[in-house]
């Protein structure tokens, strides 16, 4: 188990980084998409962690989300930017044919970015606190 979850934190860990220069180079759709795989991948990681469950046996993720919120897993509860931010990912990736509103300008997706970048940073010391990971120190600490 815990070979996949590092694999999959370190995939997380490269979206969360195109989401990032995606964003700074103005590209919205390649954005939202990277900011989605960061939502879906992190609240999996959690998932893989507390419920020690196989992946297809879990909840819808929004619930997962609030149901790891009010355990005090996480400091927020993300379940209404991951629905918006799957909302705007199906739009990203199916373009008008997506029935979703149309995707905001890309100063709105910011918020999103930025909730990405929290969970992500929560999810991490999860994985630390868990044994999964081990933070690493900085040359300065060593």
């Amino acid at each position: 188990m815990s070979e996949r979850i590092k694999k999959v934190y370190e995939f997380t860990k490269e979206r969360l980084e195109k989401a990032i220069s995606f964003f700074n180079e103005g590209d919205v759709e390649d954005s939202v998409q990277n900011i989605w795989s960061v939502f879906e991948n992190c609240i999996n990681l959690l998932k893989d962690i507390k419920n020690h469950a196989p992946l297809y046996q879990h909840r819808p993720k929004t619930e997962l989300f609030r149901k790891y919120y009010r355990e005090k897993i996480l400091s927020k509860d993300y379940s209404n930017f991951h629905k918006e931010i799957d909302d705007y990912r199906k739009r990203a990736f199916l373009s008008e044919y997506s029935r979703t509103k149309p995707l905001p300008p890309l100063a709105s997706i910011k918020p999103y970015l930025d909730k990405a970048k929290e969970l992500f940073e929560e999810t991490k010391q999860e994985l630390i606190k868990e044994k999964v990971i081990e933070e690493r120190k900085t040359s300065q600490e060593k």
